[in-house]
């Protein structure tokens, strides 16, 4: 059965090698693409350094001994870094397996750099695997040596193109200019059917973001090779120079934190599998309440069996708002909770998850499965399928597990009083979905995957009908000003709006009539409250999820509605964020949250965002005719 491949196992395919030396350990390939030159050849950014047991041995047995070898041979080199080498465990972030001790160093790069380097670090290679193997200790270990440029390890600023900046003539044009760029990536077999994303802003190394380059942002999948880039990116730049905007073009691979996440249903939690869900704001407190609020995390309701046999929890997802509905045989308003059709998707037979080396990812769906004619037709309330679809929850299962791993936790280390009243909790949540109260809903209508905006959007929406028991339908309201001001965002909506309710905007307040470099706001179950720049530059974007479905990824040109999030924020947008409503200063709703990506080093992250108005016009057209209309539900 064909899937999507892993971008993250897909990740760990090295860099193309660029010519082969001999030494005391045998032949070793080197590679040397821009900024980065590595033996053996360097796997796709983005890397990480951690320190393991492998750093362990060698210090112990070498010191430093291997830094202080290739800092001579830097030094007769006349190379000098700007970060000492330094002896760590690289890896890809989601397969700590897959790394390898390295002798890293970081300098500056210039036209001359690549011959240089490349000489450094064959003499530092051939230096490191003589001395592991002189140790007869460490023969078993392959010591990697990688130099790469201060262009690779800086941190990075993003931010929306300023009013002053953003011409007309720029604003008009970015359209154009966007296609043409992803025109000639599909021009070359490296890029072809490889893009995932085409963006315009400021992206640069200055914290004085208004001095960064306006820079043309390609990101790419991992199939494609990044020795192979230089050509395309000549051609790209030749194209932007002939126009009189000053820009650059950057191409980078793919870091996105968005692809869905499953946890694998385990009974104890241990210290790093706490951190890191806490990392990616699984709650310690989480609330089991009756009602289900704007914000709060949905996901279809079970368990996911993969493909070893593994129990996986489904996606954790944000309810968007509350809206109501009136169709032609039920004129009176009645409410539903908006969400994206992702966040419900494991909810239908069909759903796979296949698991490798470095986690559970989406499948394609068994064909002809109720989940792939959902996937192309959407989901009618007429809709009939071979099985019962799941009912979606709040609070998610993976939410539930992790506050279960957390109260079992603090019972086994604390002493009472502490113990009690995590037994207290504990006790108190385990009834709450003994008795069934974690049950939301049932999926009204959904989008599938194939509708788009007349803007070219992607159309992404379900509609859940709440259950009447037990009654969850809760409120629309935002964030209040203490919960603003526990935030790091440096802004946040007028004072009288937080903690009101989300407004229904008219005609002349939507995402399209938002202008250039307003704030935007949002309150997703993952990340809470969080602010950002809204960019009138649309972004071009091919979503992952449409590969499964057999379209070349990246062959469906779209374009999305986008904003800048604030780089001062504590927490980030994450993937349990999907589905949030996003709204402006006023409290108007402007559109719903599908994603986000964050170019390598960067400090925050562009979201992208579909229109709320574009969402409603789309529901009642997928309806033909029988919802007349719809509104954001007034508290």
């Amino acid at each position: 059965m064909a899937t999507s491949p892993n971008p993250w196992e897909v990740g760990n395919r090295r860099t193309e090698a660029s010519s082969s030396v001999t030494g005391d350990a045998g032949k070793f390939q080197i590679s040397n693409v821009k900024y980065r030159v590595s033996a053996p050849p360097a796997r796709p950014r983005p890397v990480i350094n951690r320190w393991n047991e492998d750093c362990n041995l060698i210090r112990k047995v070498l010191g430093h001994a291997l830094e202080d070898g290739v800092a001579k041979i830097l030094s007769a080199s006349d190379v000098q870094p700007s970060e000492a080498p330094e002896l760590c465990f690289r890896c890809v972030e989601r397969n700590a397996s897959e790394g390898q001790p390295t002798i890293l160093t970081v300098a500056a790069w210039d036209e001359s750099s690549p011959p240089v380097w490349e000489r450094v670090v064959t003499e530092a290679k051939q230096f490191v695997d003589a001395t592991a193997l002189a140790s007869g200790q460490l023969g078993h270990l392959d010591v990697a040596v990688e130099m790469i440029a201060d262009e690779l390890w800086l941190p990075k600023y993003m931010s929306v193109i300023p009013n002053e900046e953003l011409t007309p003539s720029l604003a008009h044009a970015w359209d154009d200019i966007r296609d043409k760029v992803w025109h000639t990536l599909d021009a070359y077999p490296q890029t072809k059917g490889r893009v995932t994303s085409i963006s315009l802003f400021r992206l640069g190394f200055s914290e004085h973001m208004d001095s960064n380059p306006l820079t043309v942002y390609v990101s790419v999948d991992y199939e494609s090779e990044e020795a192979r880039w230089p050509p395309v990116a000549d051609e790209i730049q030749r194209y932007l120079d002939t126009s009189p905007y000053n820009l650059r073009v950057h191409i980078e691979h793919d870091s996105s934190e968005w692809y869905p996440k499953y946890e694998l249903l385990v009974k104890n939690l241990t210290p790093g599998q706490i951190k890191e869900r806490h990392e990616h704001a699984y709650k310690f407190n989480q609330r089991h309440t009756m009602t289900v609020d704007l914000g709060d995390d949905i996901g279809a309701a079970g368990h996911l069996t993969a493909s070893d046999g593994g129990k996986f929890m489904p996606c954790v997802g944000t309810l968007g708002c509350w809206v109501e509905i009136r169709t032609v045989s039920k004129r009176t308003w009645t409410r539903y909770a908006l969400t994206t059709y992702h966040n419900i998707r494991p909810a239908l037979a069909g759903f796979q998850i296949s698991v490798d080396s470095v986690g559970a990812t989406p499948a394609t769906p068994v064909k002809d499965s109720d989940l792939w004619k959902a996937d192309v037709n959407g989901i009618y309330p007429s809709s009939h399928f071979a099985n019962p679809i799941k009912e979606v929850e709040h609070p998610t299962r993976a939410q539930h597990w992790f506050a279960v791993g957390i109260y079992n936790r603090e019972i086994a280390r604390n002493p009472p009083p502490f113990r009690d009243k995590a037994k207290e909790e504990l006790a108190r949540i385990t009834a709450f979905f003994d008795e069934g109260n974690q049950r939301l809903g049932t999926i009204f209508a959904a989008s599938g995957l194939g509708r788009r905006s007349p803007s070219r959007g992607r159309m992404d929406w379900a509609l859940i009908k709440p259950l009447s028991s037990p009654p969850r339908i809760g409120k629309n309201t935002l964030p209040t000003l203490d919960e603003w001001t526990a935030t790091d965002s440096t802004s946040w909506p007028a004072d009288a709006v937080c903690g009101s309710s989300l407004r229904h905007p008219s005609r002349e307040e939507g995402l399209r009539s938002t202008p250039n470099g307003a704030a935007v706001f949002k309150l997703g179950s993952a990340s809470g409250p969080t602010s950002g720049v809204f960019s009138e530059l649309k972004a071009g974007v091919a979503f992952r999820d449409d590969a499964r479905l057999g379209a070349v990824l990246g062959q469906e040109k779209r374009s999305e509605f986008m904003y800048v999030e604030d780089p001062a924020l504590r927490w980030f947008s994450k993937r349990g964020d999907a589905g949030s409503v996003v709204f402006d200063e006023e409290g108007r709703a402007l559109g719903l949250l599908l994603g986000g990506h964050r170019p390598q080093q960067a400090a925050n992250q562009c979201i992208y965002v579909t229109s709320i108005e574009d969402v409603f016009e789309d529901i009642k057209q997928f309806s033909k005719g029988g919802i007349i209309d719809i509104r954001i539900a007034e508290d």
